[in-house]
């Protein structure tokens, strides 16, 4: 694909936008990982999530939301914190923390208690607190104490009984 160009004079090209390189008259379209590149095969710098190895873009390992090397993250993705210049998984149902103790944040099935996560109750997508319901899986749903109860056969979603 090609796009207009960032400077014309006359009709023809000077140069590009980020994103493209300058072909004859036409700007076209870098590798997708490439944030700007010389040309179709060569990348001069990367997009995040990738970093630059012998002019290729190479994508960061999954722990890494920016990295220079496959070896050294900049920083972490989500789920993960950075310690000792690594990037360690948090712990069980938190999806952000600052340290292996210290979540912020907690995945679907699970609620925040004093910087760590506890699993909901039976049947609970969501919660408050272990016997406060949010949000019920499949097959179940919210009565007004927070409880998910199961639906009456043959049903497989309800809103009541």
């Amino acid at each position: 694909s090609h796009w207009r160009p960032r400077l014309c004079l006359r009709h023809k090209y000077l140069s590009c936008a980020f994103g493209y390189y300058l072909s004859g008259n036409l700007c076209l379209a870098c590798l997708s990982s490439c944030y700007h590149c010389a040309d179709g095969a060569s990348c001069v710098s990367c997009k995040a999530g990738y970093y630059l190895s012998n002019n290729q873009c190479v994508k960061c390992s999954a722990q890494c939301a920016t990295c220079t090397s496959d070896t050294t993250c900049n920083t972490c993705a989500a789920g993960y914190y950075f310690s000792a210049n690594n990037c360690v998984k948090c712990s069980t149902g938190c999806s952000a923390c600052s340290g292996a103790s210290t979540c912020s944040l907690c995945a679907a099935g699970f609620y925040l208690t004093a910087s760590s996560c506890s699993a909901c109750g039976t049947n609970c997508y969501t919660c408050v607190n272990n016997e406060r319901c949010t949000a019920c899986k499949t097959g179940y749903y919210l009565d007004s104490n927070g409880a998910c109860v199961k639906c009456n056969s043959p049903c497989s979603a309800c809103v009541s009984s």
